[in-house]
């Protein structure tokens, strides 16, 4: 399991039913809930808040360093050099993954019944395929 024990004591039920009791409530509901606990209300309140506001920040870093990992890493493809190809070079080196693809049933059905037509939908073809390591930035096959 979860590592939680199988009989969990009087103490940790207790606060388990306090937790939930006060993840349904909010404002006045929770301060008057606090206040009967003995608490001060508004402490408990803005103690709550704060808590809520830091998980929110820390979800919020935690996408900012994905997205930017995630930029880092399509950076670091030059795809420059592939883009600048004339679209008949670039037509002839999609013909030769398809072939190579076929022979080696390495692409999925779905890649090899692709069809691009526009020069925007080629150049997404040939970034995808260097993401993927069947060419190098030089738009030769890779091995």
């Amino acid at each position: 399991m979860s590592g939680q024990p199988n009989n969990p004591t009087l103490r940790d039920r207790l606060l388990s039913d306090i937790a939930d009791e006060m993840k349904s409530l909010k404002g006045e509901e929770l301060q008057a809930y606090l206040s009967e606990l003995g608490d001060d209300g508004d402490d408990a309140s803005a103690m709550h808040e704060r808590a809520l506001q830091g998980a929110r920040a820390a979800l919020g870093r935690r996408k900012l360093v994905q997205a930017k990992s995630y930029l880092k890493q399509r950076k670091s493809f030059e795809t420059a050099k592939i883009f600048a190809f004339d679209i008949s070079k670039k037509r002839a080196l999609l013909a030769a993954i398809e072939q190579r693809g076929q022979a080696n049933k390495e692409l999925t059905m779905a890649a090899r019944n692709r069809r691009a037509e526009a020069e925007a939908d080629i150049d997404a073809q040939l970034e995808a395929f260097l993401q993927l390591g069947l060419i190098n930035e030089d738009g030769e096959l890779s091995d």
